[in-house]
């Protein structure tokens, strides 16, 4: 989560951390897609895009929606890819399939990129407050998928559940825990944390500066006064 303060360079490190992620924990990638997807638009990237012409906007989507559907729908295509990268996954973790990831990434690019009609819709209040308490959620969603979820998974896997509606139940079991542990984690560690920041920033900065180092305001200047001339002069 620090790389948000690095220069561009720090796009290829995100794009190393999914590598690593989907030869490992393949469910962990959607996770750092989102994370370089916020990073984007923080910096303004996407807001300079929803300025171009409308044309080249759309000439875009249009792009971008032709290659998620042929990854999703085509199936030649989306079984040699997922068959190749699954290959590369040394856990053989088949639950997230890439061509997912390539879908779902294309659709947020288009959101991002498009005018002011789509972020009314999905800029509404309840997404505002998942939007606060989504760093919390990032963080607390890997304890509870390494505690709660193996043990609700074999549970599930048991009872004669199918692989998709495990993971379906275990996404919406962890998504709905960690959002309720968010709540608590936002106003415990998150909020104390930048207020926290912000003293000690502000300690720091007035650490062992002298009085006279402190800039001196100037007051304003007075006019020097006009010279009044003799009876003689002219």
């Amino acid at each position: 989560m620090m790389l948000g303060n690095l220069s561009s360079s720090r796009y290829w490190i995100y794009a190393i951390l999914g590598f690593l992620m989907w030869t490992t924990n393949n469910y962990f990638v959607p996770a750092i897609i989102g994370l370089a997807l916020s990073d984007i638009a923080a910096h303004g990237h996407f807001a300079r895009m929803r300025k171009w012409p409308f044309m080249r906007t759309l000439a875009i989507h249009i792009v971008l929606l032709g290659i998620a559907l042929a990854f999703q729908f085509v199936n030649p295509l989306r079984n040699n890819v997922n068959k190749g990268l699954s290959v590369i996954n040394v856990t053989d973790h088949d639950e997230i399939q890439f061509c997912d990831v390539i879908f779902v990434t294309c659709i947020f690019l288009i959101f991002e990129t498009s005018h002011k009609i789509v972020h009314v819709i999905f800029g509404n209040v309840v997404m505002r407050m998942l939007g606060k308490l989504a760093p919390g959620m990032y963080l607390l969603c890997n304890p509870i998928t390494y505690t709660v979820v193996p043990s609700l998974a074999v549970s599930l896997s048991n009872n004669g559940t199918s692989g998709s509606g495990i993971l379906g139940v275990t996404w919406v079991v962890c998504f709905a825990i960690s959002l309720v542990a968010a709540i608590p984690f936002h106003f415990l560690v998150e909020l104390p944390s930048k207020l926290a920041g912000e003293y000690f920033i502000d300690f720091m900065e007035k650490w062992g500066r002298r009085e006279d180092e402190a800039p001196l305001v100037k007051g304003p200047q007075s006019k020097a006064p006009k010279k009044i001339a003799g009876p003689g002069a002219k």
